[in-house]
């Protein structure tokens, strides 16, 4: 679904600005349960980012239709994505989530809105970002993973 849901936004993105790559993207669930996570999403929002013209785009796609939703001027070049394991899907991502409390979190939070963000991490490769918030009492749990090799890179809860 990520990948879809992707090349309906860079085509977007390139049709408003040809060398529109991408910066990062991002997903949300609201109450989720374990099967729901996994299940996957079907709305994702993404930011390309254009060097010609020093402008990021932020596209969301929503039931298969992209649409550019904003450009914005920058002016320090964003961290880029390169291609490689992400394209597989947040699924491994989620379960480590899961595994690192993540299960236990849900069912003690029923409130909780979970936000999934792919972007460049602090040494240049894509990392992955789980957060889970309960909107109730404002517990957090934050797991974030590597994009290449699935593993746990930042835990907090």
């Amino acid at each position: 679904e990520l990948w879809d849901a992707y090349e309906q936004a860079r085509a977007a993105a390139q049709g408003r600005l040809a060398d529109a790559t991408l910066v990062s993207a991002s997903t949300q669930w609201q109450q989720p349960d374990e099967h729901a996570l996994l299940a996957g999403a079907r709305d994702w929002s993404f930011v390309f980012y254009s060097a010609e013209q020093k402008s990021v785009l932020d596209v969301a796609v929503s039931t298969g239709e992209a649409q550019v939703v904003k450009q914005t001027r920058v002016w320090v070049a964003p961290g880029i994505l390169a291609e490689g394991k992400w394209r597989a899907g947040p699924r491994d991502a989620l379960l480590a989530f899961l595994a690192c409390e993540g299960e236990a979190f849900l069912a003690d939070h029923p409130e909780t809105v979970v936000d999934l963000n792919l972007a460049q991490g602090e040494d240049g490769d894509p990392v992955w970002t789980v957060v889970a918030l309960d909107v109730s009492d404002r517990s957090a749990l934050a797991v974030s993973i590597d994009g290449e090799t699935g593993s746990v890179v930042a835990y907090t809860s």
